[in-house]
């Protein structure tokens, strides 16, 4: 995702912190678009939502969340036929609150079947324990750019007619194609220095065992009787920022 960092040389902070509480599911803005659902089966109830906001000029922020109303921690994998972990990947504890992926993309977004993939922690991990349904997602779509030599660089730009030329690097739904912006340098360089910082983020959540008896009971799929002591939440924040400097763009 985020374009392989937009084929930019970007400054990657990445910080690992304890997250105690439950988190929403966005709800930061009212969505653009979003595809909620709620599968209910005799041993496993979940809910669960992708959803995409808007968050600035050049980028969407998309959400993936699952709730989950089951008696035990289940373990989800939400992503494609060929990257089943592509928007989440992780164990989910029961909760009053959903837990949730998200990342902010500056490429436009679409909306298709996936596969989301769950199985029960009193379960093994073999491939008929894993059941799969194939709920509407909403996504980032890749970049279908192709890289062509740098545009002509030579041109003197102004506030006034910057907006006008960052035209032809809108995607059809509006946003400005930071990857395809990237090739014209100094129109680049004129709009970070206008914006005064570009950031695309991405939150990755987890589940783990905070001991060794729930840690040996899981991976011989005969965790039962869950108890909250026996897990932690955490999150992994990867942060891309562009910033000006007086003389050049800091990475």
């Amino acid at each position: 995702m985020l374009h392989s960092a937009l084929h930019l040389i970007a400054f990657v902070a990445c910080a690992i912190c304890a997250n105690s509480s439950a988190v929403s599911c966005g709800h930061v803005n009212p969505p653009i678009e979003n595809r909620p659902g709620l599968h209910h089966s005799t041993d496993v109830t979940f809910a669960y939502e992708s959803r995409v906001e808007s968050f600035r000029q050049y980028a969407h922020s998309y959400f993936w969340c699952i709730l989950n109303r089951s008696s035990l921690p289940i373990f989800f994998r939400w992503g494609t036929t060929t990257d089943e972990t592509k928007y989440f990947n992780s164990m989910v504890i029961p909760a009053a609150e959903p837990m949730l992926n998200w990342i902010t993309d500056s490429s436009d977004f679409g909306h298709d079947n996936r596969v989301l993939k769950f199985r029960r922690l009193d379960r093994p991990d073999t491939p008929l324990e894993w059941q799969a349904i194939q709920p509407q997602t909403i996504y980032p779509k890749e970049s279908d750019l192709i890289f062509s030599k740098e545009e002509d660089a030579q041109l003197v730009f102004s506030q006034s007619n910057i907006e006008q030329l960052l035209n032809n690097y809108k995607t059809p739904q509006g946003l400005i194609d930071l990857v395809k912006l990237s090739q014209n340098r100094q129109l680049f360089r004129s709009y970070v220095e206008r914006e005064g910082n570009v950031e695309l983020t991405q939150t990755m959540v987890f589940t783990l065992p905070t001991n060794t008896r729930a840690l040996q009971a899981i991976e011989q799929g005969r965790y039962e009787n869950y108890n909250p002591k026996d897990f932690a939440k955490f999150s992994v924040i990867v942060s891309n920022s562009i910033k000006p400097s007086q003389t050049y763009l800091k990475f």
